[in-house]
């Protein structure tokens, strides 16, 4: 990347001996073939946590060790960049700075800074790995401060019984008959339930609606059932039926007791990597599994539920996601290469198995993320929704991926079935 600089008339500066260089001690560095000198180096400018953001999503890197330093004299000769020191890992030489001149550092960091300090605008759309920490301070579940988003998250508040809360969740979504029901059918209210619990699992899911409107009409009941697991989605098949959602109140019992039972698994789940998310995104989670399924063959429903028992489509957002070296090493998918010829199932050779090769540690999903491609995409979508810019890469990654596929997805899905 180079960088051109506008030449002006100035008053002489202590740098000025450092302009006067020969042409060649310019181009010696933007080589970086010499060390610059105290007056070639300028000095440090330091970026706003959010710009250093937004950067590293767009670079795919951790620019956290990286520093920019704001140099006249360089940058007046139209040097495309030096190196520095202590810029890269503590090294006292290594790794380039782009020195700016006066009059691009304030052209370029001008309005980067004016939009830093400019208060988020209300119902100003940012995709959800573009949401900071501070804005979800002021609003957890509305960081954006959608309208939309607020007029439904505002009826779930004022529900007096989960099936009325979930009721106005499935409206959003542009359903009138989806609801809560028990094994038969019939409406359902589990009894004893944190309700205050319950509706932020579905105002987080709100969030998640608008941001993704192919879930429109998408999502069906919520069901009663037993197992374990508190939320599990079923599949669309290609959008060809609704997805309904099995849910176990037991994980959200009101009290004291279960409040900290609760605690204590968020907790031990985060130390230990198992969950990348508290219970709260869940339903998160399960939207991730529904969006997957959207997004599976539309012309012929076979070819479908195939996809969505061997996780074939999400292996392959999942393989791009991992092509990426700020998401996994050579070395490492070098490493996932040779296990996966060890499989003897040729079929198995294509599913991407982070747990078995060693290689599903917590820098790059949960545990329970790496139990194959189909959970490594409903964790991410829970992963960006808790998190925002501060989610894992290979989440933040794989939600890029997806985006990225989306309209030609979504095309496909629309096809009909021959």
């Amino acid at each position: 990347m180079s960088y051109t600089y506008a030449q002006r008339k100035k008053p002489a500066t202590r740098a000025d001996a450092a302009r006067s260089a020969a042409p060649e001690r310019m181009d010696a560095l933007a080589r970086g073939a010499v060390k610059p000198s105290a007056a070639e180096m300028g000095h440090r400018v330091d970026l706003p946590d959010a710009m250093r953001a937004k950067f590293e999503q767009s670079f795919g890197a951790d620019l956290s060790a990286v520093k920019l330093y704001e140099s006249e004299a360089v940058g007046d000769e139209g040097a495309m960049a030096a190196h520095g020191e202590s810029v890269y890992g503590g090294m006292s030489y290594g790794g380039a700075v782009a020195p700016l001149s006066s009059a691009t550092a304030a052209s370029a960091a001008g309005p980067m800074q004016a939009k830093r300090d400019k208060p988020q605008q209300a119902g100003q759309e940012l995709r959800p790995w573009e949401i900071s920490k501070d804005q979800f301070k002021g609003n957890q579940f509305n960081p954006t401060g959608n309208e939309e988003v607020a007029k439904y998250q505002k009826l779930i508040d004022d529900a007096k019984t989960p099936a009325e809360a979930y009721k106005q969740l499935m409206l959003m979504n542009g359903d009138k008959e989806s609801g809560m029901v028990d094994e038969n059918g019939q409406e359902w209210n589990p009894e004893g339930l944190d309700l205050d619990l319950f509706k932020g699992k579905l105002k987080n899911m709100a969030r998640m609606i608008h941001d993704y409107p192919e879930l429109a009409g998408k999502i069906g009941n919520m069901k009663k059932t037993t197992k374990r697991a508190s939320m599990t989605a079923g599949s669309t098949v290609g959008g060809r039926q609704k997805a309904d959602i099995s849910y176990n109140p037991q994980k959200d019992k009101k009290g004291i007791g279960a409040s900290i039972k609760r605690s204590f698994y968020n907790t031990w789940g985060k130390m230990i990597g198992f969950n990348i998310s508290g219970a709260e995104y869940a339903g998160n989670h399960e939207l991730g599994h529904v969006l997957n399924s959207l997004i599976l063959d539309p012309t012929n429903e076979n070819n479908a539920k195939a996809d969505w028992a061997y996780n074939i489509t999400a292996n392959q957002m999942l393989e791009e996601t991992l092509q990426n070296d700020a998401v996994m090493s050579p070395a490492k998918r070098q490493k996932l290469v040779r296990h996966q010829n060890t499989v003897p199932n040729k079929h198995l050779q294509n599913q991407i198995d982070l747990k078995k090769s060693g290689l599903g540690d917590k820098g790059i999903t949960s545990v329970y993320g790496s139990t194959d491609a189909g959970e490594f995409f409903a964790e991410a979508f829970a992963d960006v929704y808790a998190h925002g810019n501060k989610a894992k890469k290979a989440s933040i990654e794989l939600l890029k991926v997806y985006e990225k596929r989306r309209p030609e997805l979504l095309k496909n899905s629309q096809k009909k079935e021959t």
